[in-house]
């Protein structure tokens, strides 16, 4: 090998070798609890080690250093231990500690909200808000300080502004996750409508979860909340303490050969199927409503055409949970078996079920119908009898 080549080499690996050690040194100096003292016994330790070596470089040769070497090492021994072993104890003992005390391994920084909340479960509220706006100012974006302090804001402070302000705040904040912003404004919606009855503003928190998550469940959820959101007076009426009125008693009640006009009077389905026609045209999104106005039209009108095509707009609800799309199509299922007669209708639309959802557990259940789909029949066979006898009578 060229001379030049193997002094570069030489240099190489000594750059590579001092390199190592002040890693190692560094690293040791980082994760000790006392750099100082630390430092000192490495001190101690190349002074003692260096006197050591400089001795046994000329005695090593003569007969006396034959004797003196092993003794000075002894000495040496003698004096390292107590700075050493204590560390080297630790070491060796570390893979059984770790598993108790986690080791050496340094955590996350994360921010505490107990004293928080320990001032909070005191009565000392304002001084909660200090210590969470203290961690915040460390961690901006953290959600759950966040929502902690818009919620004492409103339940203990009774300052709906301030918690509305910091629930928009931190909905215009990136990197929280969809669930997070839609529960933190369903909360607010909550605090509006329980401590102020502002139903108006809580209506506006629903509508923001609509305008962020658009074609998502989340949204069709806010819908539904917004359509069965009472008025502002039912709000306040709620909370009033109720009176019931009290209508005089039926004289001689035994003695009435006819009672039936007592009994109070069920809503006529005709109206009901009206007002549900208007609430849909006011808030498409209302599940309930529209899987009630199917039925109607199926068991009260016969319109099985009308009812498919209700039950046929949730269906296709886009990004529709496999558990809502199951129940609608077995709702379905239900009044073509009603008002057919027959369950050549259903079992097709309980095909549908294990074609949309194969190997999934609806698809198991919607077989289970389909093999006694049959005795079914037997269900809705007097409603049956009944009807065509009226008809003939009329």
């Amino acid at each position: 090998m060229p001379q030049p080549l193997r002094i570069a080499l030489l240099v190489f690996a000594g750059l590579g070798i001092l390199g190592l050690i002040a890693y190692t040194f560094v690293r040791a100096f980082k994760k000790s609890d006392d750099p100082v003292r630390l430092g000192f016994r490495w001190i101690v330790t190349l002074l003692i080690v260096g006197a050591l070596f400089w001795f046994s470089k000329d005695a090593v040769n003569t007969q006396a250093g034959a004797f003196m070497v092993p003794i000075a090492c002894v000495v040496l021994a003698v004096i390292l231990t107590p700075l050493w072993a204590p560390s080297i104890g630790r070491t060796l003992a570390s893979p059984l500690t770790s598993m108790f005390d986690g080791g050496g391994e340094q955590l996350d920084p994360a921010p505490l909200y107990s004293t928080a909340e320990a001032l909070r479960k005191r009565g000392k509220c304002r001084e909660s808000v200090y210590a969470i706006q203290e961690q915040l100012r460390k961690f901006p974006n953290d959600f759950a300080g966040q929502i902690l302090l818009a919620e004492i804001q409103a339940e203990n402070l009774n300052d709906l502004q301030a918690a509305e302000l910091t629930v928009h705040r931190l909905c215009e904040q990136k990197g929280h996750a969809p669930a997070s912003i839609v529960f933190a404004l369903n909360s607010l919606a909550d605090w509006q409508m329980k401590y102020a009855q502002d139903i108006e503003a809580a209506k506006a928190a629903l509508e923001k979860i609509i305008e962020l998550m658009p074609g998502t469940e989340f949204e069709r959820v806010a819908a539904n909340r917004i359509a069965h959101l009472a008025t502002t007076e039912q709000a306040v009426h709620s909370r009033e303490a109720a009176t019931v009125k009290m209508k005089p008693g039926v004289e001689y009640l035994g003695l009435l050969k006819d009672q039936s006009h007592l009994m109070p009077k069920e809503k006529a389905f005709k109206d009901e199927a009206a007002e549900l026609v208007a609430h849909l045209d006011a808030h498409p999104l209302d599940h309930e409503a529209r899987e009630r106005l199917a039925i109607i039209y199926a068991r009260n009108y016969g319109r099985l055409d009308l009812a498919t095509a209700e039950f046929e707009q949730l269906i296709a609800l886009p990004n529709e949970s496999p558990k809502h799309v199951t129940r609608w199509l077995n709702h379905l299922a239900d009044v073509q078996v009603e008002v057919t007669g027959s369950t050549e209708l259903a079992e097709q639309t309980l095909r549908r079920i294990i074609d949309l959802f194969p190997n999934q557990s609806h698809a198991d259940l919607a077989e289970m119908r389909l093999a006694s789909i049959g005795l079914e029949l037997k269900r809705y066979e007097k409603t049956r009898i009944v009807k065509s006898s009226s008809g003939e009578d009329a």
